[in-house]
């Protein structure tokens, strides 16, 4: 398993990997257009780090939204009845949907930093490789930096 260091925010996240020379950094963009990468990676200072540097479809909340289950398990709480149903990729802003669903558990609102890791080990990975496949593209990138 990988080393996971979580950043408050993007800028944060960058900062950190930009002093981690063996560091794959995974940051949200909800594109695969080369342009809007390179412009993303310019902006930031890390083009030449590009290889490096993993640009996100889906935020991970959607993730935990398509398993419900694991965040019942993790909240103590029936979270999934709350869901709307529809496909977790057509969820905008699943963060702050996330965020909403669990303001008043008893683990206190989601918070990326703070619940982000303990949800990610919970995931079901086939599963997540079936329903997002750019997740099998990640897996694919983790391997391939060892």
């Amino acid at each position: 398993m990988p080393r996971i260091i979580m950043g408050e925010g993007k800028s944060q996240a960058i900062n950190k990997f930009r002093h981690l020379p063996e560091a794959t950094l995974l940051c949200d963009l909800d594109s695969t257009n080369e342009a809007i990468i390179d412009e993303d990676l310019q902006m930031h200072n890390i083009l030449d780090r590009k290889s490096d540097v993993f640009y996100m479809i889906a935020e991970m909340e959607a993730w935990f939204i398509s398993q419900p289950q694991i965040l019942d398990d993790f909240f103590a709480e029936k979270i999934s009845l709350k869901i709307i149903k529809k496909p977790a990729k057509q969820f905008l802003n699943p963060d702050e949907y996330l965020q909403q669903l669990t303001k008043n558990t008893k683990k206190g609102t989601y918070h990326k930093v703070r619940h982000g890791v303990e949800l990610l080990k919970r995931l079901d990975a086939e599963q997540l490789k079936k329903d997002f496949p750019e997740y099998g593209d990640l897996i694919s990138c983790l391997r391939n930096r060892n």
